[in-house]
């Protein structure tokens, strides 16, 4: 039996902005209200979030994530009215794709 996956990824002028790894991050970022906790829960390190964060926020026309700094009060991670977009729009994508594929892999396994 063979099977078709599709993946979306979105490019803004030949620079990759979203992809499945960073929209799970951001969902993640969205529930935990933490970049730390997100990175962890994604399986990439802080570091390597905080990289996939800043690209997004410095390829979109306005930031996805606003990151508060620790200290005593704590520090934290906040997806932005813009990220949020992002989000809800992803997951219209998400669906139509998801339809098709499936339709898809009725049709070719006929």
């Amino acid at each position: 039996m063979t099977e078709v996956e599709l993946h979306i990824h979105v490019n803004k002028d030949g620079k990759l902005l979203v992809t499945p790894e960073r929209i799970h991050l951001l969902r993640l970022i969205e529930e935990t209200g933490s970049l730390l906790t997100a990175s962890k829960q994604v399986g990439v390190s802080y570091n390597k979030a905080w990289k996939m964060i800043d690209a997004m926020n410095s390829i979109s026309s306005s930031p996805v994530v606003s990151k508060q700094r620790g200290g005593s009060g704590g520090g934290g991670a906040v997806v932005t009215d813009f990220g949020r977009l992002i989000l809800d729009e992803y997951a219209v994508m998400e669906k139509v794709v998801s339809q098709f594929t499936q339709k898809f892999n009725a049709e070719i396994n006929m």
